[in-house]
């Protein structure tokens, strides 16, 4: 008895969450990112009278994170149950979308390489938003195809709400659209629907940004300054990413022979694969072109090209003539991949720093100790407390963190040199010295704490 879809895609979405459910309680650390969402989402709750508040962040995930702090749950545990139905929604889209553009066992394949791909799966439970901005990006793509054109646009406003520069995944489609659809009858129509729909959300963001800032344009300013200023251990040459999906999953090497196989084929040649391989493609430029690359910036475009390799292959399978022997052996080659998955998210989850990282700890406790202007420099410090956070001293630019030092004054400060390491001199020469400034401020305070852990210097100073 041949089992239907839905129920195919549940069992590898139950064998995802299982896999989760192995590996999430060694899930100990909070990063830094995911402690400014739920840092924000109280702020928002509380209507400023808790957490803290980055002005370039997108705020649907904070809002979504927020609602837990709310219902008063343990908001890590929240969080990261949030960050695994959003990367299940990934998995059943990726299977509509798959089935959609071509058949439903495409749309499974592809579904159980995203399943256990490292990346998807690593960052499956750590309350980022790569993971569900891709949800809403399948959603919007799954649309479009649809031809639900303002539905789509709303989607794709909604991805962007969560990931500002997850809006270059449509540049592509858009381009592929025009290319086919502008000398036909309802071109016009058609994408004035999506634009509309597109900027019900932008639109009200961009005024937000005004009203708020002064600067529709704030957040991609910051943005734009953090990339060359910050992580700057992560800047990585231009072969990063396509060295890494080939680490990813050994057989996406098999979509550089696509255009030899397919070429012929119009199924394989039409509008919509012409859409998801433009869309796919401009994406991993974009990314490309940034300095600062990790691989969790993949998420989004990883969807895509699994569909696209799981229908290579089916096409690769109808050409061969011993189909019992290929199916063997791409077994055997799942299985590999499936290892290899597993044994880098071993190794991963096993480096653990915070739960052993007792000035952490004790900074996360006495931060809630003392009222009046808090200043800190990490944000997972406040991650554990309801107390607003008037200073975030990581967040300034050189300039920006000078005047702000000579300026406001504070209460307690949290001071971790390691969390505002400057950047190379000829990327960020006004670095040093307004470090030099800001200790010198914090040096005309009480310290009433000092510990060295790995050559970072945890200190608390206090009026």
């Amino acid at each position: 008895m041949r089992l239907s879809g839905n129920i195919r895609i549940g069992i590898i979405m139950l064998a995802f969450i299982c896999a989760n459910a192995i590996f999430l309680g060694f899930y100990k650390d909070v990063w830094w990112d995911s402690s400014v969402y739920i840092g924000m989402g109280k702020y928002i709750y509380s209507s400023g009278h808790s957490g803290l508040w980055e002005d370039y962040r997108m705020p649907l995930f904070p809002l979504v994170l927020g609602f837990g702090w709310l219902l008063d749950t343990d908001i890590v545990l929240y969080s990261r149950t949030v960050s695994l139905i959003f990367a299940c929604l990934a998995l059943f889209m990726t299977y509509k979308l798959g089935k959609e553009l071509f058949s439903e066992e495409t749309g499974l394949l592809a579904s159980f390489f995203l399943a256990f791909s490292y990346t998807f799966f690593f960052f499956s439970g750590n309350i980022l938003t790569e993971i569900p901005s891709a949800f809403f990006v399948m959603v919007s793509f799954y649309l479009f195809f649809r031809q639900r054109y303002i539905l789509s646009g709303l989607f794709a406003g909604i991805s962007v709400m969560f990931r500002i520069f997850h809006s270059f995944v449509f540049i592509g489609i858009l381009a592929a659209f025009v290319l086919r659809e502008y000398n036909k009858k309802g071109f016009a129509s058609k994408i004035s629907s999506y634009l509309a729909g597109l900027l019900c959300l932008i639109v009200p963001y961009l005024s937000f940004n005004f009203f708020m800032y002064g600067d529709v344009l704030r957040p991609f300013k910051i943005q734009t300054f953090f990339v060359h200023t910050t992580a700057w251990n992560l800047y990585r040459g231009w072969m990063f990413y396509p060295i890494g999906l080939a680490k990813e999953n050994f057989l996406l090497a098999a979509l550089l022979i696509a255009p030899l196989l397919i070429h012929k084929n119009r199924k394989l040649t039409g509008h919509r694969i012409f859409a998801l391989s433009a869309s796919v493609i401009l994406y991993i430029l974009f990314y490309s072109f940034a300095r600062h690359k990790e691989m969790r910036f993949m998420i989004a475009a990883l969807p895509i090209l699994y569909i696209l390799l799981s229908i290579l292959l089916f096409e690769i399978y109808k050409k061969m003539e011993f189909k019992k022997i290929a199916a063997l052996i791409f077994i055997a080659m799942a299985l590999a991949w499936i290892f290899i998955t597993f044994s880098k998210i071993s190794s991963a989850i096993s480096y653990q720093q915070q739960r052993n990282d007792e000035a952490l700890l004790f900074f996360q406790s006495k931060i809630n100790e003392k009222n009046g202007t808090i200043w800190i420099t990490s944000p997972t410090y406040a991650l554990h407390s309801d107390k607003k956070i008037d200073g975030l001293l990581y967040y300034y630019s050189p300039k920006s963190l000078m005047e702000f030092a000579a300026g406001n004054d504070f209460d307690i400060a949290f001071a971790n040199d390691c969390d505002i390491m400057c950047a190379p001199k000829e990327d960020d020469p006004y670095c040093e010295i307004s470090h030099i400034k800001l200790y010198e401020k914090l040096g005309n305070h009480k310290k009433i704490y000092s510990k060295r852990v790995n050559s970072c210097n945890y200190e608390i100073f206090t009026s």
